[in-house]
């Protein structure tokens, strides 16, 4: 998408994104967004739009992944609108698939390893089990992990490294799930989350909705497997964004 905004134009790019508009609301954003119709980068591309630009000049990105899905193809924008993109992982060979944006490799419980900013959008994984999490190699989480080992990225403590390093705005993505997979033990981050908040202010909660065929048939598998044991639950089938804003 860098390439494609240095043909076009960052104007044209943004021309692109603003033809999703309709989806996500065109004077304030919508609390409930399906990936259907706007994919991940646009969304991003809106959820800046609403609440950073104009107001802040710098975003960090700790968990930002080799794909870098969230940020990488606004890049351009990111920088048309002054503000400084910082991208860091959790793992050093992520870097091989940067495409020049390096920063730093970081630990998001020790402050020291992260660059400042003024808004940190925080991407951590969510589900225990390792080859559920699409992002296991990103988080080195090569076998399945307690629940408790998965919480620790939602802590009060994490939230203290970000303020450490200057943050005033807090993007936080979150989920919900069944652990173990096949039971209908519930657990929500999302939850922990605002449990832990401390002298920050919650701006927005917007839900991101992701539905496919793979969705459809992954639900039928399931939910088979789990009315022979008798077992009656949801499917989970979002993300959650809190947007929390430090109080003054």
């Amino acid at each position: 998408m860098a390439r494609v905004a240095r043909v076009l134009g960052v104007e044209e790019l943004i021309k692109r994104y603003e033809e999703k508009v309709a989806n996500v609301g065109r004077y304030m954003m919508y609390t409930n967004i399906c990936c259907n119709a706007v994919k991940i980068d646009a969304f991003m591309y809106f959820l800046v739009k609403f609440f950073v630009k104009d107001r802040y000049s710098s975003i960090v990105d700790p968990t930002c992944g080799p794909a870098n899905h969230q940020f990488q193809k606004i890049i351009p924008i990111l920088e048309h609108w002054g503000i400084e993109y910082k991208p860091c992982d959790l793992r050093e060979d992520n870097w091989a698939c940067r495409n020049g944006y390096r920063d730093c490799v970081c630990d998001v419980f020790r402050p020291e390893t992260l660059p400042r900013g003024e808004v940190f959008v925080y991407d951590p994984p969510f589900v225990p089990t390792a080859s559920k999490e699409m992002r296991h190699n990103d988080y080195s989480l090569d076998v399945d992990r307690s629940v408790s080992d998965i919480k620790r990225f939602f802590s009060a403590k994490v939230l203290e490294s970000f303020e450490s390093r200057g943050a005033r705005m807090i993007i936080a993505k979150s989920s919900d799930f069944y652990y173990p997979p096949h039971s209908d033990n519930f657990y929500s981050f999302h939850r922990d989350i605002l449990e832990v908040l401390d002298g920050w202010r919650i701006k927005a909660i917007i839900i991101y909705r992701y539905f496919s065929g793979s969705t459809l048939l992954s639900g039928k598998r399931l939910g088979e497997s789990l009315s022979k044991k008798g077992i009656r639950r949801a499917l989970a089938t979002h993300s959650y964004y809190t947007i929390m804003e430090r109080l003054e």
